[in-house]
């Protein structure tokens, strides 16, 4: 993804939002072991609870709109990448597909919800 696709117009989220693909890019590179995967992992989740963190106080800080739908989408988007890595630890997913299919869910997301907190 080109992280302008991410970006939303608030510099610190669209900050987040970069730091967040690169993770995922990194996560994705051939030839990781597992351990190597599993700490990289960490920090992508560590990273997306923070960001998620950040931006509902910063909505609120801000004034900005931030609906049921939003805060239900973070926490959706945290079980989808747990459920994720648990097909990888049974080796019915590479850690190439978990970093593609969060790419594309966070894309959805910052674009059916993100965007709103800049209008």
């Amino acid at each position: 993804m080109k992280y302008s696709s991410y970006k939303i117009g608030v510099l610190e989220i669209d900050v987040q939002h970069a730091n967040i693909d690169y993770l995922l890019t990194e996560l994705a590179r051939d030839g990781l072991d597992k351990e190597v995967s599993k700490e990289k992992f960490e920090l992508l989740k560590n990273g997306l609870v923070h960001h998620f963190d950040f931006e509902e106080k910063w909505s609120q800080t801000n004034n900005k709109n931030f609906d049921v739908d939003h805060l239900e989408s973070h926490k959706k988007l945290l079980v989808k990448l747990n459920e994720l890595y648990n097909q990888f630890t049974k080796s019915e997913l590479s850690m190439c597909e978990v970093s593609l299919t969060m790419k594309m869910e966070l894309l959805k997301h910052v674009q059916n919800h993100d965007t709103r907190l800049n209008a």
